[in-house]
């Protein structure tokens, strides 16, 4: 069975009760009362339904929290050799937190620079070639080699003329032409250094050193990075919320070291029924007050709106971020409650009637509604009429509604205070307007 149709079974019972005891106290009081006019009416005051703008809003609850909250530590193990801040300090991005002994690192950027200037200069000797003093020496080497070799050949042309003679052996004729060859092989060796001392190194060789080169500011740089671990700096303008290590720990790569919170970026996030998510406007705002500060206010617009609802608690979360100009005084502090006003999408020709009319039975909003009749008398009387209504928006005391079932126009008139002792059929004494809806 739904709500609603319960709803209107409760009402249904509670007219039939009505009614009879209405019809009792008609059996004991009747003889008293003037024929034709009931025993009893009820006093309210009513207010006529209207046509117009409503600019909603709901009352909300937030929290301020900081845009950045982090537990910073090394990107290395090591020990702690100091912690530069204490808790609540304020720092400056980049500024220094915390150091680690950095002693094996910074023997390591050494042993790597080194390494880097000495291929450097090997890539310089590489460049350069042979020195002159060089140069000289194999040009004076070559000399003497074709010296040799013009003394060879000499050598063997007498050797073959005095082999004629049989002067000398053949065996000493191809002892003078291995001398001559080997004469000849040294002069081609000669020139050859020469010729690669004055040509220079080969393009092979000068890639390999200046890979060797960059493979060793490579070291470097790695060093030097390994160096920079062990210092701890902060990423943004912080406030230093607790430290969780001390001096001499023994730590390992990522424990966390100081708890920070951004002190330059904060943000309020609030929590946002279905009811009232589903009705915000192209650009809302929120009206942010404190309860522990009464003067306060701050109005600011509805930054992101979250469309995933929490799954626990049906919730949508909407999030404001707070301008550097926004509260300079730095009243709204990370961890704050605050309460929040937020504007909904403008409702343009619905039906409004006081906030006070509304009557809440279960889970059914109802208004009652005068009713005009006649009475036994022929007299003009008026009857309370129930009428479930859903409620668009609310705001200053007045409701935006639409009829759930049957019709409600303007013009028509409902109780605005004395609705809560009504009952369907119950005559009505109206005692004036309601002063905020009576104007058409």
């Amino acid at each position: 069975m739904s709500a609603r149709t319960s709803t209107i079974l409760f009402l249904l019972g509670l007219a039939a009760l009505a009614a009879v005891v209405w019809k009792l106290r008609s059996g004991d009081e009747g003889a008293g009362a003037p024929q034709g006019r009931p025993p009893f009416v009820l006093p309210v005051t009513l207010a006529e339904v209207r046509v117009g703008e409503l600019r909603p809003a709901v009352e909300l609850t937030g929290s301020v929290l900081p845009e950045a909250r982090s537990r910073l530590g090394f990107e290395r193990a090591g020990r702690a050799a100091t912690i530069e801040v204490l808790e609540g300090a304020a720092v400056e991005a980049g500024a220094l937190l915390a150091s680690l002994d950095a002693r094996d690192a910074e023997a390591s950027l050494a042993r790597a620079r080194a390494a880097q200037v000495l291929a450097e200069r090997e890539l310089e000797r590489v460049l350069s070639g042979e020195r002159a003093e060089v140069k000289r020496r194999l040009e004076a080497e070559l000399a003497v080699r074709e010296a040799e070799a013009e003394l060879a050949r000499r050598e063997l042309e007498r050797g073959e003329e005095l082999v004629r003679t049989q002067v000398i052996s053949e065996s000493a004729l191809d002892a003078l032409r291995a001398e001559r060859t080997t004469a000849d092989s040294r002069v081609q060796a000669a020139r050859e250094a020469l010729g690669q001392a004055q040509a220079g190194s080969r393009a092979e060789d000068i890639a390999v050193q200046r890979a060797q080169v960059e493979l060793a500011r490579a070291e470097v740089a790695l060093a030097q990075r390994e160096l920079d671990k062990c210092e701890l700096r902060a990423p943004f303008p912080a406030a230093v919320v607790r430290r969780l290590a001390a001096v001499g720990d023994s730590l390992a790569s990522g424990a966390p070291v100081l708890e920070i919170v951004d002190r330059s970026r904060r943000q309020v996030e609030i929590e946002i029924p279905a009811s009232a998510a589903a009705r915000l406007g192209a650009s809302p705002r929120l009206r942010l007050t404190l309860d522990e500060v009464r003067d306060f206010a701050l109005e600011t617009p509805l930054d992101a709106f979250v469309p995933v609802a929490d799954e626990q608690s049906r919730v949508f979360r909407g999030v404001a971020r707070l301008d550097a100009s926004e509260d300079t005084a730095g009243v709204l502090k990370p961890g704050m409650f605050v309460r929040a006003r937020l504007e909904l999408a403008v409702l343009p020709g619905v039906l409004l009637v006081p906030s006070d009319a509304l009557r809440v039975m279960g889970q059914s909003t109802l208004l009652v509604r005068a009713k005009s009749g006649v009475g036994a008398d022929g007299a003009p009387s008026l009857s309370a009429e129930f009428v479930p209504v859903r409620v668009l928006g609310a705001v200053g005391g007045e409701s935006a509604v639409e009829a759930l079932e049957g019709s409600l126009a303007a013009g028509e008139r409902v109780v605005a205070s004395g609705a809560a002792m009504a009952f369907p059929g119950a005559p009505l004494l109206p005692r004036g307007d309601h002063p905020e809806t009576t104007q058409p």
